[in-house]
């Protein structure tokens, strides 16, 4: 017979979510929680578990940092290798600092956080790290959990107990800005988890999640045999995996983001996965099982269980919502507050007809029957609607568009919903370039952008780079003076010694600008999702200050840094007597004229 059924996985995955009582935060609390709740922990990818298992085992023994923000898997990573090598874990749950016996390679010394330590156990801890990456005798070595910042401060505070202490926080700080993962000068290895490929990892929780063998403990409710359950609802949209998706968007923003700058540690990840789910736009906070009984009945329970919503952290105020950065990078996007005509006439004036239902009414949960009542009234009295109620109920849709709509040029392309109208692009100009394939559409556009920022010229040359600046001493305003002998090809060619090109070489895969001397790379400029915008909407036709000084400020140092390693190079031919002008004639395309120098 059918009941209504508790099930306890979904208490464990609210220990993960954004509650004031969660001990998400700590490994071992949630380690307790699943047993406490009788359920499997997650599972996830445990990056650099590997390289920690391998240091350990080397010859020389390094001492290893397991480094980056906080929550990212730097606690979880050290337990699930010495779980993995059959380290005895008794004192694990209840000791900052231990000396763990691994089998067939001898002790470690684990700090699971530095954080956690007083500044006595710090300079103790010290000592013996010291010891370690200076292979001092019969020193051990040790693995260090700790963010980027407590690592710098500890080995600036404690240098003065350590003959080698200055070089060692020299050599930490070197590696830490370099990214490098060893050093020349210290028994150590230094991995930065904040460096892994989020949009992969969230992929990884997302399983986890989904696959959970638990979710079985569900057979036989009510409301999953009704196919009422908010809560598997909601389960059933993460886990699709097609295109289009809630994950596969999602883990697009991931990684615009992350190639931004701004990472969401596995903590974050699991903290939205599980505000995905059981988030709770009317009570606030997240949903148990005996919520989603009461809620199943209600003729609102779309609206307040809504996943689209959940994703922007909206079933929480403001002030809660700013504390977590799973939400504060979605809202950066412009989720629910970007639009055009094109979405807001299928919306409101069901105009064309075929989208209208195929992208609106289709969607019988979450789609037209949220919105059609606030249009009515809209509609019958428009003087008299409800204005916040509409406009709350629009941008709930553009939320769901974007992750629903199929990825496609045109006036509906999802991507017109966010404040990266060229995501997309970016996204595959970088998997292009990563995978070898043609990427000379993106290309030329990059460079029609960039020769209107250098030349400040309506221009559309796209096959040479006019690197260019302010004419200087001339006094002259008859146009811009180029920096180098001639405009730079883009591509190498046999006949040039210069040339333009991008390829994925940036950071964590980044697409780079890079300006070349026969096949050597002389200077170069990651392209981020934002340079990238900036670039796009310049070509087609913003003005280069408008959309963001710090891109054009970046160009511009990019520009000095390239002419001063040309110059330094012989790269740049000097004539004392004329400067070449560069001007943009009725063709169209940049020319240049010699001026001589001293002529207004």
């Amino acid at each position: 017979m059918p009941e209504l059924k508790q099930n306890p996985l979904v208490d464990f995955l609210r220990s993960y979510g954004p509650l004031p009582s969660s001990n998400a935060q700590f490994d071992e609390h949630v380690q307790s929680t699943a047993k406490r709740k009788n359920v499997q922990p997650l599972h996830v990818t445990a990056a650099k578990k590997d390289a920690l298992e391998k240091a350990w085992a080397a010859s020389d023994r390094p001492s290893v940092v397991l480094t980056g923000t906080a929550g990212d898997g730097k606690t979880y990573t050290c337990r699930r290798a010495l779980e993995d090598a059959g380290a005895d874990m008794t004192a694990w749950a209840t000791e900052k600092v231990l000396d763990v016996e691994v089998p067939g390679t001898g002790t470690v010394k684990v700090v699971k956080d530095l954080a956690e330590l007083t500044d006595d156990e710090k300079a103790e801890v010290y000592d013996a790290f010291a010891a370690s990456v200076t292979n001092g005798d019969s020193a051990i070595p040790l693995i260090v959990a700790s963010n980027d910042g407590q690592l710098v401060a500890f080995v600036r505070q404690f240098a003065h107990r350590h003959p080698a202490g200055p070089a060692i926080d020299e050599a930490i700080r070197k590696m830490l800005v370099e990214e490098s993962e060893d050093s020349a000068d210290l028994s150590l290895r230094l991995y930065n988890l904040s460096r892994q490929p989020h949009d992969a990892l969230f992929g990884e929780v997302v399983d986890a999640i989904v696959d959970h063998p638990d979710w079985n403990r569900c057979d036989g409710c009510t409301l999953l045999v009704a196919g009422t359950c908010p809560i598997r609802r909601n389960l059933a949209i993460l886990a699709g995996s097609g295109d289009p998706s809630l994950r596969l968007r999602l883990s697009q923003l991931i990684r615009i983001a992350a190639l931004n700058g701004t990472h969401l540690p596995v903590r974050q990840l699991l903290l939205l996965c599980s505000n995905i789910l059981l988030g709770d736009g009317k009570g606030g906070g997240l949903i148990r099982c005996v919520d989603a009984h009461v809620i199943a009945q209600k003729d609102d329970a779309a609206a307040r269980v809504n996943p689209y919503r959940n994703v922007s952290g909206l079933n929480f105020e403001p002030t809660e919502r700013r504390q977590f950065r799973a939400f504060t990078v979605f809202d950066s996007f412009g989720l629910g507050r970007e639009t055009l005509n094109a979405f807001d006439e299928m919306m409101l004036e069901r105009e064309p007809a075929n989208a209208f239902e195929k992208f609106m009414a289709a969607d019988a949960q979450f789609g037209d029957p949220l919105l059609a009542k606030a249009r009515a009234q809209y509609r019958a009295a428009p003087t008299d609607v409800d204005m916040p109620a509409l406009h709350d109920a629009l941008a709930d849709q553009r939320r769901r568009l974007f992750f629903t709509l199929p990825e496609e040029k045109g006036r509906l392309d999802p991507w017109l919903l966010t404040i990266f109208t060229g995501g997309g692009d970016y996204l595959r100009f970088a998997a292009n370039l990563g995978e070898g394939s043609d990427a000379t559409k993106a290309k030329r556009h990059l460079i029609i952008g960039l020769n209107r920022v250098y030349t400040g010229l309506m221009t559309d040359d796209d096959d040479k780079l006019w690197l260019t600046g302010p004419a200087g001493n001339t006094q002259s305003r008859q146009g811009r003076v180029l920096d180098t002998a001639a405009p730079i090809r883009l591509g190498r060619s046999a006949q040039e010694r210069l040339s333009v090109d991008f390829d994925a070489n940036g950071l964590n895969g980044r697409p780079r600008l890079t300006l070349s001397s026969d096949d050597e790379v002389i200077n170069s400029i990651d392209l981020t999702p934002l340079l990238f915008e900036y670039l796009i909407r310049i070509k087609d036709g913003s003005l280069p200050s408008s959309f963001s000084r710090q891109c054009f400020e970046e160009l511009r140092q990019f520009r000095l840094r390239s002419v001063a390693k040309l110059g330094a190079a012989g790269l740049i031919p000097s004539d004392p007597h004329e400067v070449t002008l560069v001007r943009l004639p009725q063709s169209g395309k940049l020319a240049m004229t010699a001026l001589p120098l001293g002529v207004a």
